[in-house]
């Protein structure tokens, strides 16, 4: 983890452990992106459509790429069974997903930024906007076509750990977009 190591300055002192763990934390999960290992992409899609409501008019799409190193997983069936009706089959866990944070800092000087606000993986449609959809896109990079391919929306986001979050994606009722699996 890179930082200051004067340890005297303001900055430094009163450095939180938050802060201190968090960047390194980040080149540890950047690391895993090296490896090409990542099984799945997953980006978070804010439509906006010139008519007024979904599917009217022409899309116009801004996406935010989450870091090839998060990780995918569907919710077991035990977690369904278990869960008082909080989960269903087909959900996906997705990450740990590091919050936002800038890197030590010493003497005035900002450390590089890193993570992820809540605002970023939980986008605010304002209301009364109709014209607006957020669609959590899954997609298999690796191997064989999968049954976690497709568009799905934020059932939760678990942002309750100070060092991770966590969101909890169900798919679309009604899939706005259609998906078609990747080929072999």
């Amino acid at each position: 983890m890179s930082g200051c190591s004067c340890n005297t300055c303001p900055t430094c002192a009163t450095q939180t452990f938050r802060n201190a763990v968090l960047p390194g934390l980040s080149a540890a999960d950047a690391v895993m992106a090296t490896l090409d290992m990542a099984p799945y992409s997953v980006s978070i899609i804010t439509r906006r459509w010139s008519g007024g409501r979904p599917k009217s008019g022409t899309p116009g799409d801004t996406v935010l790429q989450l870091p090839p190193w998060i990780v995918c997983k569907e919710v077991t069936e035990d977690q369904v069974r278990q869960s008082g009706g909080r989960f269903e089959i087909g959900d996906l866990w997705v990450g740990p997903i590091r919050p936002y944070f800038t890197g030590p800092s010493c003497n005035g000087v900002p450390g590089a930024p890193g993570g992820f606000t809540q605002e970023q993986l939980n986008p605010i449609i304002e209301a009364g906007d109709e014209s607006t959809e957020i669609i959590y896109r899954v997609r298999q990079t690796h191997g064989l076509g999968s049954g976690t391919n497709g568009d799905y929306d934020l059932h939760r986001l678990h942002a309750d750990d100070p060092l991770e979050y966590m969101l909890l994606l169900r798919r679309h009722h009604q899939t706005r977009d259609p998906v078609t699996p990747l080929g072999l």
